[in-house]
């Protein structure tokens, strides 16, 4: 009976993924809405101090709400501004998930990733659907698709992004007669592949107000 009450009751959720680079202080994400395809991009900083590196805090983003999370690398951005019409990390940062962004979509299509349609887009019970038949259940789709959406574009699109801006930073740094610590300020960051339920279908940003928050 309560198991019965506390599934009539539970808010529904919609998987999906992203690529967050930084730290849920500070961070941009790509993310490709699995019920469209679309392309979606934007960064985010948290009020108050940075945390400690132990005290990251799970991703807590507009309508997304982090599950779990892998890291996949780092990447190193030069932050120049105000030093001769230089950009700072946080735009860098930005480019790059717009780049990670546009580049997925175009594996996403290449790969032939069905979008979560109108039966596969409805919300997660949390329950196996599976009949015993041995057809997969609604949630097993929808998973399945989230992880061919990481596995196929997301992954793949931000390791090539990482690797051309590693690349752009060793040849603004050969191109120089300075030292690579000398000639400019350096920024690591860590990205992730992080996934996350949506308390609703379609873009994490969507119509709602543009807040961040952690989670409590």
């Amino acid at each position: 009976m309560l198991s019965a009450l506390t599934s009539l009751f539970a808010r529904p959720t919609y998987p999906s993924a992203v690529i967050m680079i930084g730290t849920s202080h500070a961070f941009a994400l790509a993310h490709l809405v699995p019920e469209s395809g679309e392309p979606e991009s934007f960064t985010a900083t948290t009020s108050g101090p940075a945390p400690a590196p132990d005290d990251e805090k799970p991703l807590r983003a507009y309508s997304a709400r982090e599950v779990s999370r892998e890291r996949i690398g780092s990447v190193t951005m030069r932050d120049s501004e105000g030093g001769g019409g230089g950009e700072s990390v946080a735009w860098s940062r930005l480019k790059m998930v717009e780049d990670v962004s546009k580049r997925a979509r175009e594996l996403w299509k290449l790969a032939g990733i069905p979008c979560m349609g109108s039966d596969s887009s409805a919300p997660s019970s949390g329950k196996d659907d599976a009949d015993g038949t041995g057809q997969r259940s609604a949630d097993e789709e929808r998973d399945e698709i989230v992880r061919r959406i990481v596995d196929e574009a997301l992954r793949p699109a931000a390791l090539e992004a990482m690797e051309a801006m590693e690349a752009q930073l060793r040849a603004h740094v050969h191109s120089t007669t300075k030292t690579t610590a000398d000639c400019c300020r350096m920024e690591t960051f860590p990205v992730f592949v992080v996934f996350v339920s949506r308390s609703e279908p379609g873009p994490i940003v969507g119509d709602s107000p543009r807040t961040i928050q952690h989670w409590c």
